[in-house]
């Protein structure tokens, strides 16, 4: 069996987090206690552990005893970066409210009202029978354990990917950004919401791995957002269901104040709360042509108002 390692990035096309402070030790999970045996050893790997009775798994190439990268006891999956990940379940239908997390603590506390952002690379284990929505983060100021229980963490959700991900294939960048209450200093990784408020679908039956949903995951990372706006300067209005829409949703910014201007410097669009527009004044199709865009927010990560200015090549 074989792999591509073809990465695909899902919300983050307009958040860049390259070159950025990660917070998260051991991010990738590389640094190891001792090299995994077998599944279920999650404490084989350095500072990050597991905080109920569920059993999350460790996976390394230097494992060649069922916990190995690319090929383990569950599946076949390279690392998304360097040549280790951890695996754990986000859903199990036949029981309920089944979760398995891990936990590690931040190299820094967060400071009070500011943004950060996080993501993580996901991948659908092939030999289970479900994908499911909503695996995300919590932070807690202090540890958070509950060895007796193997169902949901009593914690605070931060962040969650609210669509399912089915590639079982390739990795997946998912993320998002949020405001620190100040001082949270431990990050746990899982499903944090319970089963009446988690999507899943079948993609199978009757696989070894199980009736669940179960991904790998890799090269975890929080820490300072860097909102970096790209606006497209082409698109094609014609009602082919492709590209019709000129439209981007960045996070990190608010108060959108986004203008569109013809060669003689007439509005044709105007919008206070999104980046949109379908090519149209009131109603009326706009002529092929290339128009200027003046786009005014706040950005939340430095607490100033900017403006982006451009232009639009408009093709039916």
């Amino acid at each position: 069996m074989s792999k591509s390692v073809l990465h695909i990035v899902f919300i983050f096309s307009f958040l860049s987090a390259f070159a950025q402070q990660n917070l998260v030790p051991n991010g990738s999970f590389e640094d190891t206690v001792f090299c995994p045996f077998g599944s279920a050893q999650p404490n084989s790997v350095a500072v990050w552990y597991n905080v109920t009775s569920a059993s999350p798994d460790y996976y390394n190439a230097c494992s060649s005893l069922g916990a190995g990268v690319p090929d383990n006891d569950w599946g076949f999956q390279y690392a998304e970066d360097g040549q280790a990940y951890i695996g754990l379940i986000t859903y199990w239908s036949s029981q309920p409210e089944y979760r398995e997390y891990m936990q590690v603590k931040l190299n820094t506390p967060l400071v009070k009202d500011k943004y950060y952002c996080w993501s993580m690379w996901v991948s659908l284990l092939d030999s289970v029978d479900f994908a499911s929505n909503n695996i995300g983060i919590a932070l807690s100021n202090n540890a958070v354990t509950a060895f007796g229980s193997q169902v949901l963490l009593p914690i605070s959700l931060y962040g969650n990917e609210s669509n399912i991900q089915t590639d079982a294939n390739n990795w997946v960048k998912i993320g998002g950004n949020f405001k620190a209450n100040g001082n949270e200093e431990f990050l746990t990784i899982g499903n944090f919401l319970p089963d009446v408020l988690t999507s899943s679908t079948q993609l199978h039956q009757n696989t070894v791995g199980g009736e669940g949903a179960y991904y790998y995951i890799d090269n975890v990372f929080l820490g300072d957002c860097i909102v970096n706006i790209e606006f497209p300067n082409v698109f094609t209005p014609n009602k082919n269901g492709s590209n019709d829409i000129y439209s981007i949703s960045p996070l990190g910014i608010e108060q959108i104040d986004f203008r569109v201007l013809n060669r003689w410097g007439e509005s044709v669009c105007h919008s206070l709360d999104k980046i949109s527009w379908d090519g149209t004044l009131n109603g009326i199709e706009c002529n092929d042509g290339v128009y200027y865009y003046v786009c005014t927010y706040h950005n939340t990560e430095t607490n100033v108002k900017e403006t982006k200015t451009g232009f639009i090549q408009l093709i039916r």
